[in-house]
């Protein structure tokens, strides 16, 4: 380290001295920090980034005014395409659509019409009845009345009156294809009578078969008011 100049020497060369009029710190040293000198493309980069941030921003700015507030939007520029779904709130509205809006009814959904029911099919009705009153004979099954009914099943039923001279257990008979289905007795008293037959059942038959009725009576006899009906259930 070089010796320390006096004071006149400091102030030859540094251009000033310690206030204690001590010198300064070794010729060639410099107490003070160097100041920065701007060079020429450091001046030129600056420039260009400054310009650079200054276009972005006016790039992406709101047009202003002269006042410095948004213009506004031109009347009928904002079409649907423009405007994202879900956005738009009743308070955005002018009370004029609002009120339109309200005032206009909510339409009522056209009934649904019930299915037209089923025309209704009547059953189909088989039925027999003799004119004339059949003699029976004592003794004997005989056949009163008689139908040949399709394949189905039916619900039958037979009145009659069965009538004979003489005492004893009278009967009558439901039968399907000689099949005996139902049977009705009466006990005649002493010298016979009369007597009201009633039979019923439901038959079914897998294809034509005739339904029939016999009688028989202890004596001479015979049935009168004869009626046989079939009605078709289900085919």
């Amino acid at each position: 380290m070089g010796s320390l100049p006096s004071c006149a020497e400091a102030r030859t060369v540094a251009g000033w001295c310690r206030p204690d009029g001590r010198p300064p710190y070794p010729l060639g040293r410099n107490p003070r920090p160097m100041k920065h000198r701007s060079t020429y493309a450091t001046v030129i980069g600056a420039s260009l980034l400054l310009a650079s941030i200054a276009g972005v921003a006016t790039a992406t700015a709101p047009e202003r005014d002269a006042r410095g507030k948004a213009p506004h939007i031109k009347k009928n520029s904002v079409a649907s395409v423009h405007i994202k779904n879900g956005t738009i709130r009743a308070k955005d509205l002018s009370p004029k659509v609002r009120a339109a809006i309200a005032a206009t009814p909510t339409p009522t959904p056209a009934p649904v019409p019930e299915p037209a029911p089923a025309p209704y099919t009547p059953p189909k009705v088989h039925a027999a009845a003799p004119e004339n009153s059949v003699n029976v004979p004592s003794n004997s099954d005989t056949e009163v009345v008689s139908k040949v009914l399709p394949a189905g099943t039916y619900a039958v039923q037979a009145n009659l009156t069965l009538y004979t001279i003489q005492s004893g257990i009278g009967s009558c008979t439901l039968l399907v294809d000689s099949d005996s289905y139902n049977l009705a007795q009466h006990n005649f008293a002493a010298g016979g009578g009369r007597t009201s037959i009633a039979l019923s059942s439901v038959v079914s038959v897998a294809s034509a078969k005739p339904v029939s009725i016999e009688c028989w009576t202890p004596a001479t006899g015979n049935a009168s008011e004869i009626r046989l009906t079939a009605i078709q259930v289900t085919q």
